[in-house]
Parts: C-alpha cells; sequence; structure tokens
C-alpha cells in the first residue's frame, strides 16, 4: 500500500509516485459452517444480484446442511432480497 502523506523540510514540495484511493479492492464470497469455510471466492469486480445468485445457489447451497440457516453480515438491497426469494433452493434444503 503507498504512503498517503510524507514529510518534506518547510517550503519544499513533496513529490512521489502514488496512486492516492484508487487502489484495487478484493470483495469475499463466502460460507462458514462449524469451523469450516465453505464455497470460498475472492474477487475483484463489483457484486451485482445476478452473479451474487449464482454463486449462492450453485456453489454454497449444495454444500450446506439440511436445516442449516443463513446468516448474511450484509442487508441485501431490495432487489437482491426478491432474487432469493425466487430462488428453487429451499427446495434443496
Amino acid at each position: 500500500m503507498n504512503p498517503t502523506h510524507g514529510r518534506a523540510k518547510r517550503g519544499v514540495k513533496l513529490y512521489q509516485e502514488t496512486i492516492g484511493k484508487r487502489t484495487k479492492k478484493d470483495n469475499v464470497a463466502a460460507g462458514y459452517l462449524n469451523g469450516i469455510i465453505l464455497a470460498l471466492c475472492i474477487y475483484s469486480w463489483a457484486t451485482d444480484t445476478e452473479w451474487f445468485c449464482l454463486w449462492f445457489e450453485h456453489t454454497l447451497i449444495p454444500l450446506l446442511k439440511p436445516n442449516s440457516v443463513i446468516v448474511m453480515d450484509n442487508r441485501p438491497p431490495r432487489k437482491l432480497r426478491n432474487a432469493l426469494k425466487n430462488l428453487k433452493w429451499r427446495e434443496v434444503l
């Protein structure tokens, strides 16, 4: 990570190559069950509803045991909540 601040003598400009706050950000999607990480996916693009639903239905759900409880750490947007209601994952559990 590049520093965003530096020091120089009074009246002297400080020059440094920096990319500021435009750094690459990694996102993580995963499940956690009894101390085991399931369906880990690390990605650098923005999450959209279609991608998340595909990952959720085809990667995470098949790894869960029947009657599992799913807790999401961020409240999903209304569009995502509606999409999750329409998935057929309830039949898998």
